[in-house]
């Protein structure tokens, strides 16, 4: 019955892919991918890896740029997406071989009878409330009766907004705050405008705010959880089976890239800054740089390819979330999907 399910979901996805296709012919590139990386598109050779476009996805920029994947031996393409639900299209079809990706878009579609396996940290950090100073909103009780950006439904950051941050630390009922889900990158623009009260963003758009006047945080996820992990690496299991050996050595260049992020943290900005087009800013009278804007944002974002216990105590608690919002229809655990040996293999510790 379960394969008979995937089978009829994967149907559908290729349908939706189709259709998706033939938007983005008229100009409609909402949610679509994009390469971004050198390699022939459609290159059997090729590992195709796709990301969320997020400044916590980093090392897989800096891989690219640095040609870390090259000095392994292995070509790549790389691929954007607006979200984990959008990504995972990518995954269904066999479009991707490997993803950067949340961890709860995953855990959804392994339970569906998608065969996937977690491999690797990518980062912790990110997530904040911004509010404008003058709001009144100086808590996260104040946002009762509120309305909130966030991004798409089912996502990984949907999650953990309503499941955690809402429900759970607000203690508010999801009935009393109105949820509205917006692009990460227009999210400042419907605070600007009023159209939204707060909004759940990430670097480096909570940067872009906060180095004006008029912004603030009311509350910085990592202050709750230290070092909470939110990207992972994601494989096909096909793929993981066929290609071990490839798998491993992105696994070296993911541990090289955020060698480089950590011991080189100005110039791996450059390359973050121009990446995310990231443009400078006057306040003052003052321009701020574009690698000043990264420097900031990393304040809450840090990057880092093992796992530790307290990530796997966050990955339970983010399962339970998603089965109260109904997102997940059955308990899993992280164990379920995570396989820490190829770290082990790739000689990351």
């Amino acid at each position: 019955m379960k394969n008979l399910f995937f089978s009829l979901l994967m149907g559908l996805v290729i349908l939706s892919s189709i259709s998706c296709k033939a938007k983005q012919n008229k100009g409609d590139k909402d949610g679509k991918t994009e390469k971004v990386a050198s390699g022939e598109e459609g290159s059997s050779s090729k590992i195709k890896i796709g990301y969320v476009y997020a400044m916590a996805n980093a090392p897989l920029i800096i891989a690219d740029k640095k040609q870390l994947f090259t000095k392994q031996g292995i070509g790549v393409i790389t691929r954007k997406y607006t979200s984990g639900p959008v990504l995972f299209k990518g995954l269904v079809t066999k479009n991707l071989d490997i993803a950067y990706v949340g961890f709860p878009p995953t855990y959804h579609w392994h339970a569906k009878g998608l065969p996937v396996t977690v491999i690797a940290k990518v980062n912790y950090g990110q997530h904040v409330i911004l509010v404008k100073e003058k709001s009144g909103i100086n808590k996260l009780e104040d946002l009762k009766n509120k309305k909130i950006a966030g991004v798409k439904k089912g996502s990984g950051t949907d999650v953990l907004l309503r499941g955690y941050v809402l429900q759970e630390l607000a203690k508010l009922d999801l009935k009393d705050v109105r949820v509205k889900h917006l692009k990460s990158a227009v999210m400042g623009a419907a605070l600007d405008s009023g159209s939204v009260d707060a909004a759940f963003t990430w670097e480096p758009f909570t940067s872009q705010y906060l180095l004006r006047t008029g912004y603030k945080t009311i509350f910085n996820l990592l202050d709750k959880v230290p070092k909470y992990p939110w990207y992972v690496i994601v494989v096909r299991n096909e793929f993981l089976k066929k290609h071990r050996d490839k798998v491993i050595k992105v696994l070296k260049a993911h541990q090289e890239a955020i060698d480089i992020l950590n011991s080189d943290p100005e110039g791996a900005n450059r390359i973050i800054a121009n990446a995310f087009k990231i443009s400078p800013i006057k306040v003052n009278g003052k321009e701020i740089s574009s690698a000043e804007i990264v420097k900031e944002a990393r304040k809450r974002v840090g990057f880092q390819a093992q796992f530790v216990e307290a990530d796997m105590k966050f990955f339970a608690d983010l399962m339970k979330y998603s089965k109260s919002l109904g997102f997940l229809k059955k308990n899993m655990k992280p164990e379920d999907l995570v396989d820490r040996s190829l770290l082990k293999e790739a000689g990351i510790k």
